[in-house]
């Protein structure tokens, strides 16, 4: 995908890069592009692409939807999910989403400024496959606390949750970090402590121009 300003299309290519299509989305008039994901939907697997950035914070609504995947993408598609979803407290600029294999899907704001800390909030899966087309309320699940990892930039610019689920990636600006948690678990975010080598790693990357996208092999 593209960041905002691109409309209602995806891209598509071999492993090798070869074969580049553009896809257009019909029915899909998005704001603000910044991250995908990859699951069920129901009893279809889908590509998940997340409508979510608000740069001054003014959205009422985000929007995300889901993709049926095709061997060969080769003309429109049409969604057969389409979720308007809300923050349970305001609104909220965010880069990460993944959906988890529990069905559940996530994201992680992006903050502004040093003083504050990235938000976790959980659409279920029985909401995500609900197919009426109200509005759906995001849950607040706790803040990911970067200050004492992350004395930089702390700005979350994508994520990827394992395929067994027992892992999530986050990527900045600078660096990625694995943790070794089940986001569908009950966490207390709160009292979490959070220690490198136990339940998080540091992964040293080429710091790239400006990296917004990053997940994990299916194996």
């Amino acid at each position: 995908i593209n960041d905002s300003g691109d409309g209602p299309y995806f891209y598509s290519t071999n492993l090798d890069g070869s074969e580049p299509k553009k896809i257009k989305i019909s029915k899909f008039q998005p704001i603000d592009v910044e991250d995908l994901s990859y699951g069920k939907c129901g009893e279809k697997n889908c590509i998940f692409i997340g409508d979510i950035g608000d740069n001054f914070h003014s959205r009422k609504t985000i929007h995300i939807i889901g993709v049926e995947e095709e061997n060969t993408f080769s003309g429109p598609v049409v969604p057969v999910i389409d979720l308007n979803l809300r923050y349970p407290d305001g609104s909220y600029n965010a880069e990460a989403m993944a959906l988890h294999p529990s069905g559940d899907l996530f994201i992680i704001t992006k903050i502004q400024n040093n003083y504050e800390e990235s938000k976790i909030f959980k659409l279920s899966k029985n909401l995500l496959n609900d197919k009426l087309k109200n509005t759906k309320k995001l849950e607040f699940l706790g803040t990911l606390k970067l200050k004492k990892i992350l004395k930089n930039n702390r700005q979350i610019t994508g994520m990827s949750i394992s395929p067994d689920g027992e892992r999530f990636l986050i990527l900045t600006y600078e660096t990625a970090i694995e943790f070794n948690i089940n986001l569908s678990s009950k966490i207390d975010w709160n009292s979490l402590v959070l220690k490198e080598g136990e339940n998080f790693n540091l992964i040293k990357l080429d710091v790239l121009k400006q990296q917004e996208a990053i997940t994990y092999s299916y194996d």
